[in-house]
């Protein structure tokens, strides 16, 4: 085959096709994009047409019918809710020709189009160096043959952009009904001709465009961000296309993740290990569950990697301080030996050289890296980190929030706006999801107010307030449980950074963390203090380290302004 440039990314809810216009009595095949995207409201019909390219009324019907059937029985399974579809053919090619709108017959446009809209479903991107043509039959997922494929074969093969052309598999009983057997015949020789230019990907059902069509990082990618990491429908019965598709699209992805990591680490692909590892972060924090063993097998795997790509200073950290943090949160008593793997396997000094056994009992082991632990909880606790982890967020939230009024003329109005706020505080910063019963979260509004006011008179001086307006009403409110809800969060997390990697049984691990941090200060510290043990410190640990990351920005802000 012939080398071609130009290959474009690819793209999630976007499919490249070839269609063959009539133009002024001449058939011209011209490369499109069908680009489909979910859309935020209801639409009649489940899917609408955009642009000036349009399909004509019989295959927006089949679009309507067989194609999003096949996308319900794919999406469902896989726990997806039912979702509703905005479709767009551009064709720059056409309208250079033809400034009017186009209207698009037959139904060979009908496998691209699945391919768009199960793209935009599974967040699964589509490669833009391939075309693809076809029927979809039936509700089964079958894929019939079309007509004009020898002009649509050499307009793919014009285009340089364009390395694969997938059409229907002529070899079936079928091909009869589309094409005469003379169209057949001239159509076999044309792909048999042609196939020293571009790769041919004959289909005959979705699972083997699915197959061809999806890589499976790609497919690892997609199951977490839509949420069916965890679905195996490998057992589900049933042997057609549509089955053979959620089969390669949801079974083993455990064992497919770790495989792919393992693949991108050998190849020295940083970014994309790192984009595997914050995607599969952020499913089990958002699933509300602590991986089990995610430290154990990241652990080994980098153990396995040869020296070269061990050492590279840009792996680490391969998990950021955030993710480790809400997945510490998650963790349970049973998962502290794994979570102290997992921090290991951030850091860039363990990984250089040595590894060790660890020792049977857990709870009692002194930390191999105690400069480490303490460079870890310095970093995460300055004041920056700090504000960028939990403090900008909460700003933001507040900031969006718009209020067509600062005072209120009833309790009920006034508890409304409480909740509705702090409804919205949580949205935005991720603690619930979708739409809530916003009087399930009124004793935590309302519990939020009273700790914001209690120096103050309480709920009952917030309700005075919100009438009279003399501090700004509920602007002054929302402000007030906003610096309130910082100062807490901000508390929160600090308790994690230290909860996260040590464990409060272990006076051992304590006192090597004093002693690593009475070699840092060196001389800096008075010699009555250096004389003294280590254990006399150990308990108090937490108020050492935080006081010091908190004067040690105090003194680079204070550089800065000099």
């Amino acid at each position: 085959m012939e080398s071609k440039k130009g290959s474009l990314p690819s793209m999630i809810g976007t499919a490249k096709t070839v269609l063959v216009f009539d133009l002024g009595g001449v058939r011209k095949a011209i490369i499109t994009s069908i680009q489909a995207s979910i859309s935020k409201k209801r639409l009649k019909g489940r899917v609408s047409f955009l642009g000036p390219v349009a399909l004509n009324a019989e295959s927006q019907t089949q679009i309507r019918t067989i194609i999003i059937n096949i996308i319900d029985r794919m999406t469902k399974p896989l726990g997806i809710k039912e979702l509703d579809f905005e479709i767009c053919i551009t064709n720059p090619g056409v309208s250079s020709v033809n400034d009017t709108g186009l209207e698009i017959a037959g139904y060979s446009a009908e496998l691209p189009v699945f391919l768009a809209m199960l793209s935009a479903a599974l967040q699964i991107p589509i490669p833009q160096d391939m075309v693809a043509t076809g029927h979809l039959a039936s509700t089964n997922g079958d894929i019939a043959p079309v007509s004009g494929l020898i002009e649509k074969l050499k307009a793919s093969i014009a285009d340089t952009s364009i390395r694969k052309f997938m059409y229907p598999d002529l070899k079936r009983d079928q091909s009869l009904k589309a094409l005469t057997p003379v169209e057949l015949k001239e159509t076999e020789l044309a792909l048999a001709t042609k196939q020293e230019f571009i790769e041919l990907c004959p289909v005959k059902n979705i699972a083997k465009a699915i197959a061809l069509v999806f890589s499976e990082e790609e497919i690892i990618l997609g199951s977490l961000v839509s949420g069916y990491f965890n679905a195996d429908l490998s057992k589900d019965g049933n042997d057609g296309p549509i089955d053979q598709a959620l089969v390669l699209l949801s079974a083993e992805n455990e064992a497919r993740f770790w495989r792919i990591l393992e693949s991108n680490l050998l190849d020295n692909e940083i970014n994309r290990s790192r984009t595997l590892l914050d995607q599969f972060a952020w499913f089990y924090i958002s699933s509300k569950e602590y991986p089990a063993g995610f430290g154990e097998k990241l652990y080994h795997l980098l153990v396995s990697l040869p020296p070269m790509i061990r050492k590279n200073r840009k792996l680490y950290p391969l998990i950021t301080i955030k993710n480790y943090l809400q997945l510490a949160q998650l963790a349970k008593d049973d998962d502290f030996s794994d979570l102290q793997k997992l921090f290991s396997c951030n850091q860039e000094t363990i990984h250089g050289g040595k590894y060790h056994t660890e020792p049977s009992d857990d709870k009692k082991s002194v930390p191999e890296q105690p400069d480490s632990i303490l460079q870890y909880f310095l970093k995460a606790l300055t004041p920056p980190n700090i504000a960028e982890e939990i403090l900008l967020p909460i700003d933001q939230a507040r900031a969006a929030y718009n209020m067509d009024r600062i005072q209120i003329d009833s309790y009920d109005e006034f508890t409304e706006s409480i909740i509705s706020f702090y409804t919205h505080l949580l949205l935005h910063l991720n603690q619930i999801k979708g739409i809530t019963n916003k009087q399930l979260l009124a004793p935590d509004a309302l519990d939020l107010l009273n700790r914001t006011f209690q120096e103050y008179g309480g709920i009952k001086a917030a309700y005075e307030e919100s009438r009279s307006a003399v501090k700004g009403g509920l602007r002054y409110i929302f402000d007030k449980m906003t610096e309130r809800l910082k100062a807490e969060e901000r508390e929160k997390f600090i308790r994690m950074v230290f909860k996260s990697l040590m464990d409060p049984l272990n006076f051992e691990m304590k006192v090597a963390l004093i002693e690593a941090f009475f070699k840092r200060l060196g001389s800096s510290l008075p010699e009555d203090i250096r004389s003294r043990p280590p254990e006399q410190y150990a308990t108090d640990y937490e108020i050492i380290v935080r006081t010091y990351a908190e004067s040690l920005e105090k003194m680079i802000d204070t550089l800065r302004i000099i």
